[in-house]
């Protein structure tokens, strides 16, 4: 029996995301502080890059529930663990702590909040999105692990064993990914947009 994994092809879209990022990006000096105190205001957040859940592709920026849990730790201990952000083009941008941003936003939170300052590259902060922890884990599930893995293929980002370890998939998903890939080099970048499938036996 075969099972369809299906999966939306967002790999155009974080391939564009990140090429302006590597652009706009401005690291710490050295000696610059990197631990900060940033309103909440000035922090933007850039979903479809640093988001990598699937909600973020056109569907929803956070989950409810993890808002929900999150905003009754506020209200028991208040301030949560510092964002993390990079500077783009002058602005302040979320890497983790999309959901916190959001709690601090639904109460209005009036303080400044602690932040860090991301010290590495574009890539590294895309990484650093997917395995950082919430105060709260929130699971990224079967579908969106797949995206991962996907985004890595058509990006080149690593190899067969890297891709899998890093989106918690198996090899031969990824090997499947990869025969795919190379059976639609000529694909137009709209073309790639379209919805794929892998079967697995």
């Amino acid at each position: 029996m075969k099972k369809k994994l299906r999966t939306e092809n967002t790999a155009a879209t974080l391939d564009t995301e990140v090429k302006g990022a590597i652009e706009e990006l401005q690291r710490p000096s050295a000696g610059e502080p990197t631990n900060l105190k940033l309103r909440w205001e000035d922090i933007e957040i850039r979903p479809a890059l640093f988001q990598p859940r699937i909600f973020a592709h056109g569907l929803k920026e956070v989950d409810e529930r993890n808002v929900h849990d999150l905003l009754k730790i506020i209200s028991a201990i208040g301030e949560l663990d510092p964002v993390t952000v990079v500077k783009l083009n002058n602005r302040w941008t979320c890497v983790d702590g999309h959901h916190r941003l959001e709690c601090y936003k639904r109460l209005k939170w009036k303080d400044p909040i602690r932040a860090t300052w991301f010290k590495g590259s574009v890539r590294e902060a895309l990484d650093h999105a997917v395995t950082s922890n919430e105060v709260i884990k929130l699971a990224i599930p079967d579908r969106d692990r797949y995206e991962l893995a996907w985004q890595r293929v058509v990006l080149g980002w690593g190899s067969k064993a890297e891709i899998a370890r890093f989106a918690m998939v198996s090899e031969r998903l990824v090997g499947n990914m990869r025969m795919s890939r190379r059976g639609s080099r000529k694909e137009t970048r709209s073309q790639m947009s379209s919805e794929r499938t892998w079967e697995l036996s």
